[in-house]
């Protein structure tokens, strides 16, 4: 592999996948894009996928491997990639397969335009099921409440460590939470109109082992993503994820929040739909100082009945508390116009 400065790096956890790793490596071998590495990260497995990784390393010598405890395809994920060298990142399951040109079509998309963070394609199912992967068509919005890629979209290392990677704690949905905290703040998403990715259906694949493990999913997903998911869908996001945007239609003449954030503090975002939680937490009066990471937030408090707005009054007025500067406000309304407004600070 020469270096181009395009590498592309292909990371491939596996557990217990003796039965299908060798036919997904020799899928990526095939790649006619040139400038490729492929990182295999053995997952505490307990059948005999090491011995078909030493048979691949022999057939491959250019492969690199890691092994590590059985903790789950987020954390093996996020191993190789902190490992791998390319400029791109391609995910692909132990159990799937690419077509060779999917990664030089893919690349050649990045290439041309910074402003995209993800490409993916066409896809289809194998294996147990047959025929085409209907995913709907990319909408910021949308992804919200469904997932639109599947695991093997093309992008940036650059933009990953951007985020915090894929979550361990989330069973199942980890790439729909991670495509969130890559793309919730934008990027353009460009898929490829021509099947690229083949996703094997068995008994043990991810699509069927992981169906339990949605309510979970989704809690998390709402607790990590608060303002993209109340921008995207008024509220919160449902167990019954397609009524998500009807039912805080309705809960919203009940009790409606409203959460302003000064431009420039936009990493603040979610933390704004804690401050509640924070202010309760925290000692003191209708005034209360929290530690935030590396910052200080000073919160004012304000309850009464009626519609006056205190909070996002005293943020119009944009007043300052010594060394403090503003960060935003959170008020919210409900039952028979019961308000609790906080105007928030940072320093």
């Amino acid at each position: 592999m020469e270096d181009n400065g395009n590498i592309v790096s292909i990371i491939i956890p596996a557990f217990n996948a003796g039965k299908f790793l060798e036919e997904t490596v020799v899928s990526a071998m095939s790649s006619n894009y040139p400038f490729f590495e492929v990182i295999i990260v053995n997952d505490g497995s307990t059948d005999d996928t090491n011995l078909v990784i030493e048979k691949i390393k022999k057939q491959y010598p250019q492969i690199r491997t890691y092994e590590q405890e059985n903790s789950g395809v987020a954390v093996a994920r996020n191993l190789a990639i902190k490992n791998a060298i390319g400029k791109y990142i391609l995910p692909l399951d132990a159990d799937d397969l690419i077509t060779p040109d999917y990664i030089e079509k893919a690349v050649e998309i990045l290439d041309a335009d910074e402003h995209v963070k993800v490409v993916y394609c066409m896809a289809e199912f194998f294996g147990d099921k047959t025929g085409l992967f209907k995913l709907p068509a990319f909408k910021r919005k949308l992804l919200a409440r469904k997932n639109l890629i599947f695991v093997s979209g093309l992008y940036r290392k650059s933009d990953y460590e951007k985020t915090d990677g894929y979550r361990s704690e989330i069973k199942g949905p980890e790439d729909w939470d991670f495509w969130i905290s890559l793309l919730k703040n934008g990027g353009e998403v460009v898929r490829i109109p021509k099947v690229c990715f083949y996703y094997r259906v068995h008994e043990n694949s991810k699509r069927v082992a992981t169906r339990s493990k949605k309510k979970e999913g989704i809690d998390i997903i709402n607790k990590r993503h608060k303002a993209f998911i109340h921008a995207s869908l008024g509220g919160r996001l449902h167990y019954v994820r397609q009524m998500s945007e009807f039912i805080n239609f309705f809960q919203g003449f009940f009790c409606s929040v409203r959460v302003v954030l000064t431009p420039g503090y936009e990493s603040y975002n979610d933390i704004m739909y804690d401050i509640p939680e924070l202010f309760r937490e925290a000692d003191g009066g209708d005034i209360r100082v929290v530690n935030y990471g590396d910052r200080v937030l000073r919160i004012e408090c304000f309850r009464g009945r009626g519609l006056r707005r205190y909070a996002s009054r005293k943020y119009r007025l944009a007043c300052g508390a010594d060394e403090f500067r503003v960060l935003g406000y959170y008020e919210r309304i409900s039952g028979i116009i019961v308000y609790e407004g906080y105007f928030v600070e940072i320093k």
